[in-house]
């Protein structure tokens, strides 16, 4: 198998610190179509202005089976077999069915989390009523996914 077969899968394994229990993923990773995303940008076809996001708004389970992650020059497209999930109650959210909800606190379209071992960020790209794009930041690496009600 070519270098360029195999950093594709590589990639999505060591996507874990951005996207919790990536390992019992099934993905496919194809290649982005528009290189040009804006990663912390705000969407206008969303319900809601960015400084009008309350947690009231993200309450639920949403599903994602489609995402795009970048890590360092490598950007690509995954359609997951298995959703992954954000899991919105009161002010605590999960992003796995077997992880324990935790506090966050938003402000505009910033979702903001202090774990023991560092903080975790979210970037509400996109919220309509069946919509929400999160783009999750770690480092220089950005994990965005397409969840839908």
């Amino acid at each position: 198998m070519g270098v360029k077969k195999v950093i594709p899968i590589l990639l999505v394994g060591m996507l874990g610190s951005c996207s919790p229990k990536m390992s019992q993923q099934s993905s496919v990773t194809t290649a982005v179509e528009n290189k040009n995303i804006d990663w912390e940008g705000y969407s206008d076809d969303s319900s809601f202005g960015k400084d009008e996001i309350k947690v009231e708004h993200l309450q639920g389970e949403w599903s994602a089976y489609k995402g795009v992650y970048k890590f360092e020059e490598h950007l690509n497209a995954m359609k997951l077999d298995k959703p992954f999930i954000i899991e919105v109650k009161d002010d605590t959210f999960r992003r796995s069915k077997d992880s324990a909800f935790e506090k966050f606190e938003i402000s505009q379209n910033l979702i903001s989390q202090q774990k023991a071992t560092k903080a975790v960020t979210g970037i509400i790209n996109k919220l309509t009523e069946n919509e929400l794009t999160i783009t999750w930041k770690d480092g220089e690496n950005y994990t965005r996914y397409y969840y839908e009600k």
